[in-house]
């Protein structure tokens, strides 16, 4: 029997036909309901149940809904509870000031059951994610607090992520950059590897806009935009278990097939941070180069085996940095290669085709500023 604890949705509306209704559809669900029609007992309520999901009247005596749910975010127990709002008002009357509240959804009277129970799946899976990344936080700062004598930069990034920690709704490019380092973290011969990946994907960039092809796609905006995502390529790691991860030789087929599946656990972590925080466009990118940037040109990489022009360009950006930045560092399987042959080995490919000609093309014109910011950012 699975000891996994069932979810508890609360339901707030003035009128009893209402939480009838509501109670009804919900029980289909597997999870525990509770309900009121007195806005004054939810403090209450919230004191001794840990709920995951409230679904709220705006319009109630005593307490509107849109103020329980300001109340419910501004509390660090409770802020992480999904909140979908209910009212039989206009709905573009209220929708700024609900979502502003913190409503991760919001549905019109009369309700219908269909949706309801949509809504209502969502928002548990994402308050489930949560739960599961703060449990891998929690482990993650547990061990790293027991290690000792770590740099400087480790320690910034557990006060990152424990500042963050405090406003999940807040998921942005720090707290997503601090997972990454905290990724990275894990294993201790990747160093500066962010970093680098960082300029090597700028100096594509440079000289990919230079082609016809690309000048109007590949703009400063573009440029910016892949240098704040580049550091999130690796950002499944967190879901691999630290056996595989931290392992000191080579994985073995079994081991190998689970740490493939990290960049599908990265982009989905990423897909669920976009559904909170409303900016999907501004966390796409990102979630391209999680998910793609081990795809091939030549469709020998994975998850999904991609060819040429199927793979988003910043992730065909992302996978010749990554591999450049791999050749060049040195590894418990093997030594770090000199810049001559980490190009060697890029250019020639053993008769294989893992990159795109004009990311090829546009690598080797940088191939005097790689060295540099190799040698510039190498691992102390």
């Amino acid at each position: 029997m699975s000891n996994e604890r069932r979810s508890k949705v609360l339901i707030v509306d003035d009128q009893v036909d209402n939480l009838t209704l509501l109670n009804l559809y919900l029980k289909k669900l597997d999870v525990d309901i509770f309900m009121t029609d007195d806005s004054r007992e939810v403090k209450g309520l919230f004191k001794h149940h840990h709920f995951d999901l409230a679904l709220l009247d705006i319009s109630m005596p005593y307490i509107d809904g849109i103020s329980l749910c300001q109340w419910i975010k501004s509390d660090q127990r409770y802020r992480d509870c999904s909140v979908i709002f209910s009212t039989a008002l206009d709905a573009e009357m209220n929708l700024d000031k609900a979502l502003e509240a913190g409503g991760m959804d919001y549905l019109v009277k009369p309700i219908k059951g269909y949706e309801l129970l949509a809504r209502a799946k969502s928002a548990l899976r994402y308050k489930k994610s949560l739960d599961e990344i703060h449990k891998s936080h929690a482990k993650q700062h547990a061990t790293l607090f027991t290690l000792k004598h770590k740099n400087k930069e480790i320690n910034d990034t557990i006060l990152q992520l424990q500042e963050a920690l405090f406003d999940i709704e807040k998921i942005q490019s720090t707290v997503l950059f601090s997972l990454s380092k905290l990724a990275e973290s894990r294993d201790n011969e990747t160093g500066s590897h962010l970093v680098r990946t960082q300029h090597y994907c700028k100096l594509i960039c440079k000289a990919l806009r230079l082609k016809d092809d690309y000048k109007h796609y590949i703009t400063n905006h573009y440029i910016n935009s892949i240098v704040e995502s580049a550091p999130l390529h690796d950002i499944g790691k967190v879901g691999i278990p630290d056996a595989i991860l931290r392992k000191k030789g080579s994985l073995n087929e079994n081991e190998y097939e689970v740490m493939k599946t990290h960049p599908e656990i990265g982009a989905n972590t990423l897909r669920d941070a976009a559904k909170q925080t409303g900016k999907f466009n501004f966390l796409k990118m990102a979630i391209n180069i999680s998910h793609f940037h081990h795809e091939k040109h030549d469709g020998s990489g994975y998850p999904f085996g991609l060819k040429g022009e199927e793979i988003p360009l910043s992730a065909r950006i992302m996978c010749i940095a990554d591999i450049y930045d791999a050749l060049r560092c040195k590894r418990c399987y093997k030594d770090a290669y000199t810049h001559e042959k980490a190009m060697k080995i890029i250019v020639n490919q053993n008769g294989q085709s893992f990159f795109h000609p004009h990311i090829l093309d546009a690598f080797q014109s940088k191939e005097k500023e790689f060295a540099q910011c190799a040698e510039t950012f190498a691992d102390s």
